[in-house]
């Protein structure tokens, strides 16, 4: 299966991917998350040396810092859509997982 179209699944067919495929699909999500959170840690640190010290920034200046920050923005969607899928990745991994346990019964 291939995971980057699995990484569009609807949430309700999550229960009919194979414990091994949901795994695949979760390691890419955060894979795909730590590789958005590094370009946007990298935008960060290009939009804190953007403007010069004077605080005087030229035109061009101002537009770059512009196109930085709409990238910035950009990345940030992208990172909060990531984690709302791993989030239910995440809960489906947990729903089998509690369904393996026994269930436990009090005993007087």
């Amino acid at each position: 299966m291939n995971t980057r179209m699995s990484l569009q699944l609807p949430t309700d067919e999550l229960a009919s991917l194979s414990n091994g495929a949901l795994m695949r699909l979760l390691e890419e999500a955060e894979e795909n998350e730590r590789f958005l959170s590094e370009e946007r840690r990298s935008l960060h640190e290009r939009l804190d040396t953007g403007e010069p010290e004077t605080g005087q920034a030229s035109e061009s200046d101002s537009s770059s810092v512009a196109a930085l920050e709409r990238a910035e923005r950009a990345l940030s969607e992208q990172r909060l859509e990531l984690h709302q899928r791993i989030t239910e990745l995440r809960i489906e991994r947990g729903r089998r997982v509690s369904g393996l346990r026994a269930h436990l019964r009090v005993v007087d």
